[in-house]
């Protein structure tokens, strides 16, 4: 049995500049070995490039670099990563992500680190552009659309994913009220009852009052319909007024007054 007197301390990367293979990665060791060390670096991925018994290594791109010491038949393993530079970092807001077609969209880039912006809006539509200024685009129809925005520095880029959500406007369904002025009750079965003609209307509210204003009638069906009875006993031909509340079916209120005559 072999002792292991001896460790990795640390493994040290120094960055690489963008598009430039100058990044350093490096280990120290403490305590004695029984052997030579014999250093052996990989990287970055499988299948790369290797450097044996030395503990630097130089003139590398970023990435992921993998470290072996061996000694005497003894291994230690260790990784460092080396970064880059000022990468770009792609930065983006939309306004507003969701709306009703035909929808205008605005996109801020607020990027950073980046030379250069790559756009796809997600409706067939991209731009590549060199500064910051808003982009304004429209969507006429319904749907989900991915924003794509890759910031570049050199080779070096960055990527954004933002989402613009269209949905199709409300239908709008017209409404109306319409009242006869006047009605016959007289058992003909032509005009015997007096009623609102309503198209699209979810409640109504109708008062029916005398010429001197005391309320005869009072009702919240949509089917109402007065036959010119009050009490069981004939009104009294003459004017007659009324009033109304009505809510459409989309929320719309509408209030309404006039007169109507009653005759037999």
């Amino acid at each position: 049995v072999v002792p292991v007197d001896w460790t990795i301390d640390q493994v040290l990367s120094q960055s690489a500049d963008c598009g430039v293979n100058n990044g350093v990665v490096s280990a120290t060791t403490g305590g004695t070995f029984n052997d030579l060390p014999s250093y052996q670096w990989s990287g970055p991925g499988a299948g790369s490039s290797n450097v044996y018994n030395a503990s630097a290594w130089t003139n590398l791109s970023s990435g992921w670099y993998y470290l072996t010491i061996e000694s005497d038949g003894c291994y230690q393993y260790d990784s460092v990563e080396v970064l880059v530079n000022d990468p770009p970092v792609a930065m983006g807001t939309v306004s507003p992500s969701y709306g009703e077609a035909p929808l205008s969209v605005v996109f801020d880039n607020s990027s950073a680190n980046a030379t250069a912006y790559f756009w796809d809006f997600g409706n067939g539509t991209t731009t590549t552009v060199s500064n910051l200024d808003p982009i304004s685009i429209n969507y006429d129809s319904a749907g989900v659309y991915p924003i794509l925005l890759v910031a570049y520095n050199g080779p070096c880029s960055d990527t954004l994913y933002l989402f613009v959500t269209v949905v199709d406007p409300p239908v709008i369904l017209p409404y109306s009220v319409s009242v006869p002025n006047v009605f016959t009750p007289n058992g003909d079965q032509i005009n015997d009852y007096f009623h609102l003609n309503l198209v699209n209307i979810a409640t109504v509210h109708l008062v029916i009052l005398n010429r001197w204003g005391n309320t005869l009638l009072e009702s919240t069906d949509l089917n109402f319909a007065w036959d010119g009875l009050i009490g069981g006993d004939p009104a009294t031909p003459g004017t007659y007024f009324y009033r109304y509340t009505v809510t459409s079916v989309q929320g719309d209120e509408e209030n309404g007054h006039g007169f109507f005559e009653l005759t037999r």
